[in-house]
């Protein structure tokens, strides 16, 4: 069963009814955080017990937290990256620079997205030396193999090879964190697909 969401007042009860009394086994949303939170709370509303799968375009775990409460957990998440609550590197520096330079920001996928691409740039920057061009910065990122990001996992560049990032990320929301349940490799996942 597939529904889209056409609800701009965000009211779903009718819709979490159909799904409910169809006996769906799961929902898979993949809207952005602002449609989420109130598909999440009617499915709570409704005491549905049904396994909710959030998609990467609203899989922000800080809002999921604060903006869905009770209602986000034991939501599974699927992530691109190492997700910015872990508690180890490189997302502990990540959050220590953060709440120096940031002016009030708090975690969130996006600002760890420009953090972390920076430092990237940065590493690439300084592998190249002093004689900077576009063309010799591609041309290092194209010789990057099993290069450890620390939050996207094993990058892995090349002339016809742009997918950069290795792993994605399963997680499930419990007591309000992300908790990383499983990490698998996109590329073994696209391997697997053909």
């Amino acid at each position: 069963m597939n529904e889209k969401l056409k609800n701009i007042k965000m009211e779903y009860s009718g819709l979490v009814s159909k799904m409910k009394a169809d006996k769906a086994d799961c929902v898979v949303i993949t809207t952005t955080a602002q449609w989420t939170i109130p598909l999440l709370k009617e499915i709570e509303r409704q005491a549905w017990k049904v396994n909710r799968i959030v998609g990467m375009a609203s899989a922000n775990l800080t809002l999921l937290a604060q903006l869905g409460g009770s209602a986000a957990e034991g939501v599974y998440i699927t992530y691109n990256h190492l997700p910015e609550d872990v508690d180890e590197e490189p997302m502990i520096s990540y959050r220590k620079n953060l709440e120096k330079y940031g002016e009030g920001a708090k975690p969130s996928m996006y600002n760890l997205t420009g953090y972390m691409l920076s430092q990237m740039t940065a590493q690439g920057l300084q592998q190249i030396g002093r004689d900077v061009t576009r063309e010799k910065l591609i041309d290092k990122y194209e010789t990057w193999k099993d290069y450890d990001s620390g939050w996207l996992g094993k990058v892995t560049l090349g002339p016809d090879d742009h997918v950069a990032g290795e792993a994605q990320y399963m997680i499930q929301m419990v007591n309000g964190k992300g908790k990383i349940l499983d990490r698998v490799s996109i590329r073994q996942i696209t391997k697997d697909c053909r």
